[in-house]
C-alpha cells in the first residue's frame, strides 16, 4: 500500500515588486508549517517528498522540520500544477521504493486533486493536507478506482 500526502504552502505575503514564484512566507506561515511538521512526524514516515521550486513551498517545506535524510526532489511542474498535472507527478515521477509521499504545492491544483479523489472536500486553505491510500505496489496504478480518501488536516 502507498501513501500520499498532498500540502498546500502555508500563508504568504506578495510585496510590490515580487514575482509569484518568489513570495515568502509569513510569520504565521511558519509557524503552520511547523504545526503540520509535527503533525507529520507523529503519524506518518514520510519517505519521499516532490516539492514546488517556489520559494514559499521550499519554505513550507523547510519548517516541516523533517528528518533531512529523506528524498526530495524540487519540480518546476509543481508550481501551480492541475489536477491531470498532480496525477501524472504521482504516476510518472514518484519511485516505486517511495511508501509515503509528500508533494508540497499550490492552490487551486490542490483543491481540485483532494475534491476529486475526496468527494467531500470544497476548500483547503494554506498549510492543510489530504492523505490518499492507494491499495497497489505501483505509483502508476494511481487512477480513482484505486484510491481511498484518508483525512483532512487543517492547519
Amino acid at each position: 500500500m502507498k501513501q500520499l500526502l498532498l500540502m498546500r504552502h502555508g500563508m504568504t505575503d506578495h510585496p510590490m515588486g515580487t514575482s509569484d514564484r518568489e513570495r515568502v512566507l509569513t510569520d504565521e506561515g511558519i509557524k503552520q508549517a511547523e504545526k503540520q511538521g509535527d503533525y507529520i512526524k507523529s503519524h506518518f514516515e514520510v519517505d519521499y517528498i516532490a516539492c514546488s521550486s517556489a520559494i514559499r513551498t521550499r519554505q513550507t517545506l523547510e519548517n516541516l522540520h523533517l528528518p533531512t535524510d529523506i528524498e526530495a526532489v524540487f519540480l518546476d511542474n509543481l508550481y501551480l500544477p492541475s489536477k491531470k498535472n498532480l496525477e501524472e507527478i504521482i504516476t510518472c515521477e514518484l519511485p516505486d521504493t517511495a511508501h509515503t509521499a509528500l508533494i508540497v504545492t499550490h492552490f487551486p491544483g490542490v483543491l481540485d486533486f483532494a475534491h476529486y479523489y475526496g468527494h467531500n472536500i470544497h476548500s483547503f486553505p494554506e498549510a492543510s493536507i489530504a492523505t490518499f491510500q492507494l491499495n497497489k505496489l505501483h505509483w502508476a496504478d494511481f487512477e480513482k478506482a484505486n484510491v481511498n480518501f484518508g483525512r483532512f488536516i487543517g492547519a
